[in-house]
């Protein structure tokens, strides 16, 4: 993935140089993490006419929340299916009924691993 330029508080000390500065570059490490490279201006090889995604923390901290809830919103909708598989299975359903249940919760399941790799 690539770095993103970002302006922030407190001043932390570039990784090269040890001065001081409250610049530096974000890098994407999966989709909830993200690791912070702080580097003086003079260190920071972009060209400045590209802007990163991130233009200030509160952007940020915006896309975390909203991939927590879409993992939130993945994990009950898991729940409840698997609730809704377990109920009949053990009334002792129709095994096409079953079919079809478990396929809505492997469905799931896949959509909660690929929303915490990629990151909507």
């Amino acid at each position: 993935m690539t770095p993103n330029t970002l302006r922030f508080t407190p001043v932390l000390p570039c990784v090269d140089c040890r001065q001081p500065t409250q610049q530096g570059l974000i890098y994407a490490k999966s989709s909830l993490t993200w690791q912070l490279l702080p580097l003086c201006e003079g260190h920071i090889k972009e060209p400045a006419t590209e802007e990163g995604a991130f233009g200030t923390i509160a952007d940020l901290q915006q896309l975390v929340a909203h991939h927590l809830q879409v993992i939130h919103q993945i994990q009950r909708e898991k729940r409840h299916q698997s609730r809704a598989y377990l109920r009949p299975r053990r009334q002792h359903a129709p095994a096409k009924a079953l079919r079809t249940l478990r396929w809505q919760l492997n469905r799931s399941h896949k959509l909660q691993v690929e929303a915490m790799e990629v990151g909507r």
